[in-house]
């Protein structure tokens, strides 16, 4: 069996109206997840999904407590939440919402992967600070979602590396792993955090 196999599993992921949640959902299906897809675009969510009978499509802006409320309720059986994340400031406090509306489904069964994705490429620095962000937040709320068999992780996938790493992330096997930020960019950070100040080179 493969040990990334997610059949049985539910899968929620909002923003997927975009490529990064469009290739992050797809994934999920290939891996046997049921999968529930919603955004505050109604026709990005067709155009993207419609005539896959893999997805159920949910028209939920980020933004609105009461849209993710209403999926909450009408999905409480969610095991993976998926926030793709924007270069907004306040995407913070969306992924924040999120959490709180699918968290308590999640903590009351004793199991759940909460995964907040933004793109390693986005080097913009309002999109940077919105990554740090994020992560902030998931290692925040990791210590009281773990007592409640709960994991919360950040990733950041460069073009080529989504879908081994959230499916990793998705799956049981990375029950150990919480309040993490995995980053796919082919060691690109590590080389930039690498930099030396010009005081000491000298």
């Amino acid at each position: 069996m493969n040990p990334l196999d997610l059949t049985g599993r539910t899968a929620l992921v909002i923003r997927a109206g975009g490529d990064l949640g469009r290739a992050g959902a797809r994934m999920l299906a290939e891996r046997g997840a049921r999968v529930v897809v919603t955004d505050g675009d109604g026709d990005a969510l067709e155009a993207g999904y419609g005539r896959d009978d893999r997805f159920t499509l949910r028209t939920a802006c980020a933004c609105d407590a009461d849209a993710l409320g209403a999926v909450a309720a009408e999905f409480p059986e969610v095991d993976v939440l998926v926030h793709c994340a924007s270069a907004s400031p306040r995407d913070t406090g969306e992924c924040w919402e999120a959490i709180r509306v699918f968290a308590p489904a999640m903590t009351a069964r004793g199991r759940g992967s909460i995964i907040a994705v933004g793109r390693a490429s986005d080097d913009e620095p309002e999109a940077l600070a919105n990554l740090t962000a994020l992560d902030r937040l998931v290692g925040r709320l990791a210590p009281d979602l773990r007592e409640h068999g709960v994991r919360v992780n950040t990733l950041r996938p460069d073009d080529q590396g989504l879908d081994d790493a959230l499916a990793f992330l998705a799956s049981d096997r990375s029950c150990h792993v919480t309040g993490s930020c995995l980053e796919i960019d082919g060691g690109w950070s590590a080389m930039t955090s690498l930099t030396v100040p010009a005081a000491r080179r000298a």
